[in-house]
């Protein structure tokens, strides 16, 4: 698969199968310690043969296959913000729950406290049940 094309060409460190083995270029790297040890090392950088015609038109089957998700997930984006509109709602109402819960608990603390009794005491005195296995 060898392509005389200098558009077609670039390096790579390792050999694959796909690689012109006719064109390898040989690099010696020399380490030097301040010692004067010195180690030598060799390594081989292989031409690449690219098919620039087949990985534009992966690409493009890649993009169409995107395009088609997108537009596959379309109709699940007005479901998602119905589904985040209500989950907004929800968390609004335990907001207000929560902050009435927090006002009442306070009132039958000071309701308590005036009468002299203990806020259990007080709740039960108001009819008030605290657990659901309370009658």
């Amino acid at each position: 698969m060898q392509n005389n094309n200098n558009n077609n060409i670039g390096l790579s460190l390792e050999k694959k199968n796909y690689h012109n083995k006719s064109k390898i270029i040989n690099i010696d790297y020399d380490d030097s310690v301040e010692d004067d040890n010195s180690n030598s090392k060799k390594e081989n950088i292989y031409w690449l043969n690219y098919d620039i015609e087949n990985i534009e038109k992966e690409l493009q089957e890649l993009q169409d296959q995107e395009n088609q998700v997108i537009k596959d997930l379309e109709p699940f984006k007005k479901q998602i913000k119905e589904l985040e509109e209500i989950e907004k709602r929800n968390l609004d109402k335990v907001h207000t729950y929560n902050e009435i819960k927090d006002a009442t608990q306070n009132q039958i603390g000071k309701l308590a406290e005036y009468e002299g009794v203990t806020i259990i005491q007080m709740t039960k005195k108001l009819g008030i049940i605290l657990n659901s296995d309370e009658k």
